[in-house]
């Protein structure tokens, strides 16, 4: 690129082509001067010899006319250089010799320029690894080994199944884990150890008496089963139903007298045969002071009990207001006489 422009500059070739004319010059003068030099010491070695001399005594004109006629171009030369080297003068010597300077570097220059050089971008290498030969130990060479990369499969991520929300029926429309149910048959509940027929006998249940359903269902022997807790320290299983009757309904209801014992704290209402009253002693037992005969349908709060007497189990119990408290027996082998609303 740089010698393309060094060759259109047509200026620039002018002044080139005029120094190599000034070169040629000056090597003419310096030729010039080394004749000039060389005849003079020609000149000299003659005269000194006797030859010179000889050829001025004798009369022979062509000799001397010769060494005339040479002596006077040698110091013509002698002149015509010096008067180019005064003609030149010290400014064009110094022209000169830039001149000589610029064809002397020319080629560099063209070759090349002062901008800097792009830096050049690195290449990767890649070496590619031929498969070894390892020599066999006793014997010629084995076969080559070649490095084999296996890839391993991928397991897929398993996903975690996604819990699915099954609602909780409301109160009093199914049966579910952690609500009240209630026993529905009149002749009592069995609560067994397992979630079947062949399982312990914990307790029997009676009519009317509020659970809560605890597990379930399990289906075996053709029933439903629950595990449910009668509140007193049972934890079972019991049958929901036959298919027709149902045993163990969520239907709670208003409460009603539940047959089962009493606890503290817990709403009795009497229940008697119509025709019979309960009689309230001030402590247990047949022989206490009466407090007062009370008929059917009264409720009352159990305050303490149960304490067993004269072959009863006997509760103490308050009214309401407050105006009656005593003990009473809860029942015969026959029939309930106090029992808990539920």
């Amino acid at each position: 690129m740089s010698l393309g422009i060094l060759c259109n500059d047509t200026c620039g070739v002018m002044k080139i082509v005029k120094i190599l004319k000034w070169a040629d010059s000056i090597l003419l003068c310096y030729n010039l001067a080394a004749m000039d030099q060389k005849l003079f010491s020609s000149l000299q070695s003659n005269r000194g010899s006797g030859v010179v001399q000889a050829d001025l005594a004798t009369p022979q004109m062509p000799t001397a006319i010769t060494t005339k006629s040479t002596r006077s171009r040698v110091i013509r030369t002698r002149n015509i250089v010096q008067m180019r080297l005064k003609a030149l003068g010290h400014t064009w010597q110094m022209r000169i010799f830039l001149g000589i300077s610029i064809i002397w570097l020319g080629p560099t220059l063209a070759c090349g320029s002062f901008a800097p050089r792009p830096s050049p971008t690195p290449t990767a290498v890649v070496t590619v690894l031929e498969p070894a030969t390892v020599p066999a130990i006793g014997g010629p060479l084995a076969a080559p080994i070649t490095a084999t990369l296996a890839l391993l499969p991928t397991e897929a991520p398993t996903l975690a199944p996604t819990p699915t929300f099954t609602a909780t029926p409301p109160p009093g429309t199914a049966l579910a884990q952690g609500q009240p149910a209630r026993v529905t048959t009149a002749d009592g509940l069995n609560l067994r150890s397992t979630a079947s027929t062949n399982g312990e006998l914990l307790t029997r249940l009676g009519d009317g008496q509020r659970v809560t359903v605890l597990d379930g269902p399990i289906e075996g022997e053709g029933f439903t089963w629950w595990q449910i807790d009668d509140g007193q320290g049972n934890i079972g299983w019991a049958v929901q139903g036959d298919g027709e009757t149902e045993w163990l309904s969520p239907r709670l209801g208003d409460p009603v007298p539940s047959d089962r014992a009493p606890r503290v704290g817990d709403r009795v209402v009497v229940t008697t045969e119509d025709d019979q009253l309960l009689t309230i002693r001030a402590l247990p037992g047949r022989d206490a002071p009466i407090q007062a005969q009370v008929g059917a349908g009264k409720q009352y709060t159990i305050l303490a009990g149960p304490q067993a007497a004269d072959g009863f189990t006997w509760y103490q119990i308050r009214s309401d207001d407050g105006t009656l408290e005593g003990w009473a027996a809860d029942g015969d082998d026959t029939r309930r006489w106090l029992s808990p609303l539920e």
